[in-house]
């Protein structure tokens, strides 16, 4: 709890989904849940799962949603997303790819909103800026989404339609979520942030002199207080903002 009496609280479901509540409002960046298997996303073709997406919500105590937003429209961060918002209700911001994704499942337009480099939005007493990203090395579907995507559908139909990372404060504390394990050398200076949430699958494959230049770029310029990892696991985390602890949790998806 920090001086200002507020909190917030952070629920990590692994990949880069992260829940964030002061009990008042609810936000979720990505909502990837239903977890295909990598033979599926292999061969065959993905779609949400339902029963999947409402089971581990559900176990996490998530019962509505003020705003979603999706950092990239590949599968494994934008599919799920349309979904999530019609069950839950609020209002899903992302690329205009990421719209495509919405407008395949049925989603109505003013319940979409197209977010760009630089672009803040108030979402009950948070505030998430938007920061304009690159995908990790090694994108395997680069591109846009032009039009709406119904699944089921291969998994290199989700383009990555341009990558975003969110800054978001709120008086019981700031974060920065950032999916993907790349930089914009000087994107991130002079942001102090209480937590950052920091995507590192592939990271360790790339020479140390990138790796040491990502640290650099993003933690460094950041100087969090805490850290939590996104490896691509099913684990999770919670945080009190103020406190600014993590600690493992048992709401991951299946």
């Amino acid at each position: 709890m920090d001086s200002s009496g507020t909190s917030v609280e952070a629920i990590f479901f692994g990949t880069t989904t992260v829940w964030l509540s002061d009990g008042t409002s609810g936000i979720l960046i990505d909502g990837f849940l239903s977890r295909p298997s990598l033979l599926r996303v292999a061969f065959g073709r993905v779609a949400p799962d339902l029963g999947r997406i409402t089971s581990a919500l559900a176990r996490a105590g998530v019962t509505r949603l003020d705003a979603l937003f999706v950092a990239h429209s590949h599968y494994d961060h934008a599919m799920d997303a349309p979904e999530v918002v019609k069950h839950l209700g609020g209002r899903l911001f992302g690329s205009e790819s990421t719209l495509n994704v919405g407008r395949g499942a049925g989603l109505a337009e003013e319940s979409m909103t197209r977010i760009a480099d630089g672009g803040e939005h108030t979402v009950g007493a948070f505030t998430v800026r938007v920061l304009a990203a690159v995908h990790s090395p090694g994108n395997r579907f680069p591109g846009t989404i032009d039009e709406p995507l119904v699944p089921p559908v291969r998994a290199s139909s989700y383009r990555d339609g341009g990558c975003f990372s969110f800054l978001i404060t709120h008086p019981g504390g700031s974060l920065l979520i950032h999916p993907s394990a790349n930089f914009v050398p000087g994107k991130f200076d002079g942001l102090d942030v209480d937590v950052l949430y920091l995507a590192t699958g592939a990271l360790g494959v790339q020479p140390r002199r990138f790796q040491d230049d990502y640290w650099r770029h993003v933690v460094e310029a950041t100087r969090p207080a805490s850290s939590c990892r996104s490896t691509g696991t099913t684990s999770s985390c919670r945080w009190t903002a103020g406190s600014a602890r993590c600690r493992p949790s048992s709401t991951g998806s299946p």
